[in-house]
């Protein structure tokens, strides 16, 4: 188990250490902000913008728009 603060809201959060690998994502459980790690030694966790989480939703299917 691994204890580290949201850089986002300050909250304390403890997580499973293998959720703490390089560029592995995590949810902050008081504000919700999605975090990466990015750096591992010292642990160090960023938040995510939101215009880079990918969302299914955000994906259509355009196969009606292809020339053929």
């Amino acid at each position: 188990m691994v204890d580290v603060v949201c850089p986002v809201c300050g909250e304390e959060n403890t997580y499973m250490a293998d959720e703490m690998s390089l560029f592995g994502r995590v949810e902050c459980a008081k504000c919700h902000a999605v975090l990466e790690v990015v750096g591992e030694s010292p642990l160090e966790l960023e938040p995510v913008d939101d215009d880079f989480i990918e969302d299914e939703d955000d994906f259509e299917d355009n196969e009606d728009d292809e020339d053929i």
